[in-house]
């Protein structure tokens, strides 16, 4: 099932990549090309979106994350084409719909990430389960701010957290490989062999980095 999806997905990719760049090779940019061309511009990010919700993840509770991102993902790709296409009256109600549905996708796909990570040490176990919360607590927190879950008197309180929860994740994100790499076994890795200890030895079949691979 997940093999199919992925090809699924793929395809769909690949069709709107071949969308898109037919119509900056060979269109003149009208009006319906260039609604075109958003349309497979759609496609391409939330069809990565979904590609990532369909990875492998490290631990089981991030199993609901794969539905979750492939259901957002497929509402944010329709909302926004028939936000293209002006195929709704009342706009605002259903950009609201479709910036949700944006905000959780992108989430899901950020969280499915992070969960194809695997640490070998608790550190860095503890960091990346500190990156998956924080993303999915100032997912919560734009997702407020987008319904108006906010008080007159708290906007800028409420705002201010938000700009700290993104800081967070990003820092928290970009931080992540970083650490293991620190934590790890510490050697180079030689050519088709494993790290180097501080002995000299090299060790096979075990890479203490992190992501568990090694030739």
């Amino acid at each position: 099932m997940q093999k199919t999806l992925q090809v699924l997905v793929l395809v769909c990719l690949a069709g709107c990549v071949g969308t898109g760049i037919g119509v900056l090779l060979f269109g003149n940019f009208g009006g319906l090309q260039q609604r075109v061309l958003w349309s497979a511009l759609a496609g391409v990010v939330f069809g990565l979106t979904a590609l990532g919700s369909t990875v492998s993840v490290s631990q089981r509770w991030l199993g609901p994350l794969r539905p979750v991102g492939l259901a957002t993902s497929g509402a944010a790709l329709a909302l926004s084409v028939a936000l293209v296409w002006d195929v709704f009256a009342d706009g605002f109600g259903v950009w609201k719909a479709a910036a949700t549905a944006i905000v959780v996708a992108v989430t899901a796909f950020h969280v499915a990430l992070l969960g194809t990570f695997t640490p070998r040490r608790t550190v860095v176990w503890a960091w990346r389960s500190a990156a998956m919360l924080i993303a999915i607590g100032a997912a919560f927190l734009v997702v407020g701010a987008l319904w108006g879950q906010v008080g007159s008197g708290g906007n800028s309180m409420y705002y201010g957290w938000l700009a700290v929860a993104v800081f967070l994740d990003v820092a928290a994100t970009l931080g992540l490989y970083p650490l293991s790499r620190q934590t790890g076994a510490g050697g180079r890795k030689l050519l088709g062999k494993g790290p180097v200890t501080a002995g000299g030895s090299e060790g096979r079949g075990t890479n203490r980095g992190g992501f568990g691979v090694t030739r």
